[in-house]
């Protein structure tokens, strides 16, 4: 299988993986943030009932429930908060691909609620402090809440886990490499009167 269609056979779940964080975002937003479920069973029926339901929910604002410390991160602080390498999803699995999950500040300040999907069943990824490194950001992860949430996600291929091959952020930042595995595509979405 060459590298480029092995980067395609990952469309179909990594869509499927950004609709689930797309949605739980909106059940984050909407309901606040609960103990992780036990795996359910996914299908596309599910996800469109969960989004339909999620349409017909009021929107919550989470502005300002951040702890102070992680709103007040400046861009040199943010850069300095790494994922931990042995808390990567799929690390010990015969994957090509890992996952790595980003933490909330600086500009990503409503936590998205992240599902993993494996063998038809998805489970929330409850957020941990210990998952990441705090560097000179002045953040200490022991003072941090337990249910703080993640900013988004990013897979890395096989030949090289230092690189993203596809990175979300927020409720609306993507990018991602072309089949050179050179970014080609960093985009922020834009929805407009979806109210209406």
């Amino acid at each position: 299988m060459t590298s480029t269609s092995s980067l395609r056979s990952l469309l179909r779940p990594l869509l499927l993986m950004s609709c689930l964080v797309a949605a739980a975002s909106c059940a984050h937003t909407a309901q606040g943030q609960a103990n992780a479920p036990e795996p359910a069973g996914f299908g596309y029926a599910e996800l469109k009932g969960q989004a339909r339901a999620l349409a017909e929910t009021p929107y919550v604002s989470h502005e300002g429930e951040l702890p102070e410390a992680v709103q007040n991160l400046s861009w040199d602080d943010y850069q300095q908060l790494r994922y931990k390498k042995d808390h990567a999803l799929w690390k010990d699995d015969a994957s090509r691909f890992r996952a790595e999950l980003f933490h909330l500040g600086l500009f990503f300040r409503t936590p998205v609620t992240i599902y993993e999907l494996d063998k038809g069943q998805y489970r929330e990824i409850e957020y941990d402090p210990g998952m990441f490194e705090y560097g000179k950001s002045g953040l200490d992860g022991d003072s941090l809440p337990k249910d703080l949430g993640f900013a988004g996600f990013r897979l890395q291929y096989h030949k090289d886990w230092a690189r993203d091959v596809v990175a979300f952020l927020g409720a609306s930042y993507f990018r991602a490499v072309g089949g050179a595995m050179q970014y080609g595509l960093s985009a922020r979405g834009l929805a407009i009167d979806t109210a209406l």
